[in-house]
């Protein structure tokens, strides 16, 4: 996702906003910040650019998270850096301007990879349709490539063949039920019960 801003009242300055996931990375994670091109913040992952206010502070399962902005202006004395400019000046008008755009775009990426890391949990990545798979086969372009979209392009789900995917079936019978159609059935398990008896009821009563 990418965001232009022309701040009002100050429209010397040009502001352009990236957000998007990237490879995990808990160095290269989080918002980087330029001003004139120099680098003045590198992956900061703090309240000043957005964690924790109105978003979840910081954690391991969004190191896929990048955040890229940068201040161009004729007049350097505009730009929100402080002093020695190798930092951040979180008090000028114009970042706290542009901060709001920055915790607003954030949000959606941030809920991308909360699902992703509950995906996780419940071992759904093992799925063809997964979004594990999904970001894994994204399209990976520079920032440079990037088109200029008002929302988050997030990868999704491939519809799932349900040819593939396999369910379990499960209930239980008196064992001597099941020895008896074991031997109607010429199987040796409960296993192969379980497949028999639903592939007769399917080849009786299948068609709907």
């Amino acid at each position: 996702m990418e965001r232009e801003i022309n701040v009002p009242a100050r429209l010397s300055v040009s502001v352009k906003i990236y957000v998007g996931v990237a490879e995990s990375d808990p160095r290269n994670c989080g918002w980087h910040i330029f001003c004139n091109g120099r680098l003045v913040l590198e992956g900061d992952k703090s309240w000043t650019t957005g964690w924790g206010d109105l978003n979840p502070r910081y954690h391991p399962q969004f190191n896929m998270f990048r955040g890229f902005v940068f201040f161009d202006s004729d007049d350097p004395e505009l730009l929100p850096w402080n002093t020695t400019k190798d930092g951040v000046d979180a008090d000028s008008p114009i970042y706290k301007d542009v901060r709001g755009n920055m915790r607003e775009m954030m949000r959606p990426v941030v809920d991308f990879l909360n699902e992703l890391a509950e995906e996780k949990k419940k071992k759904e990545d093992r799925l063809r349709g997964s979004l594990a798979k999904a970001v894994k086969q994204a399209k990976k372009d520079p920032i440079s490539r990037l088109p200029k979209s008002p929302t988050f392009i997030r990868p999704q789900r491939e519809s799932l063949d349900l040819e593939e995917v396999l369910g379990t079936i499960s209930y239980s019978k008196p064992a001597k039920q099941i020895e008896r159609a074991k031997r109607i059935l010429r199987v040796t398990s409960n296993k192969d019960v379980g497949e028999r008896t639903f592939e007769y009821f399917l080849d009786r009563e299948g068609e709907d």
